[in-house]
């Protein structure tokens, strides 16, 4: 066999043979090919193992109300993994309680609202992949409809959430 045509992902190797003695008027032909063809196996993926690499945190955003509101941040995808690297499976955007927060005291003017839960919608559907072979990314989203107040129950941290893909 000759050497595969590459290093990595998708390659071929070949062999070839002549006919030493060829065959008289009585004799029979060579069976089989001349040229063979073979695709080289157990080659590693072209595409450089890429952990992915998510930025800081945003600051938080100012307070949605003034008794029992929600802030939130952000952070984005800065590289996608990519070469079986580790997938970004983190959250990308976080809420908290706040006027109160978690662990402060309800202010005085506060106590004497209505209880209201958090109401989020549904997951949306994933995204399409960032890449069309050797791993990417896609993600989903929710918001919330209606956020908490006045001591009620909190929502949810993660609004969108990302996962890997096409990881073959």
């Amino acid at each position: 066999w000759t050497e595969c045509s590459g290093t990595c992902h998708i390659a071929y190797k070949s062999r070839s043979r002549h006919v030493e003695v060829p065959a008289n008027f009585c004799g029979r032909a060579p069976l089989g090919f001349r040229e063979e063809f073979a695709q080289c196996t157990e080659l590693p993926s072209c595409t450089t193992k890429q952990d992915c690499q998510l930025s800081e945190w945003e600051e938080w955003s100012q307070c949605s109300e003034e008794c029992f509101g929600i802030r939130e941040r952000n952070r984005f995808i800065v590289e996608f993994a990519s070469g079986g690297g580790l997938p970004c499976d983190h959250g990308l955007k976080q809420i908290e309680p706040c006027h109160p927060g978690e662990s402060e005291r309800t202010p005085a003017h506060c106590s004497d609202q209505p209880v209201e839960n958090c109401v989020m919608d549904d997951w949306s559907v994933w995204s399409s992949c960032s890449q069309p072979c050797g791993g990417g990314q896609m993600a989903r989203r929710r918001s919330v409809l209606v956020p908490a107040k006045n001591g009620g129950r909190p929502c949810h941290s993660d609004l969108l959430v990302a996962a890997p893909c096409n990881t073959q």
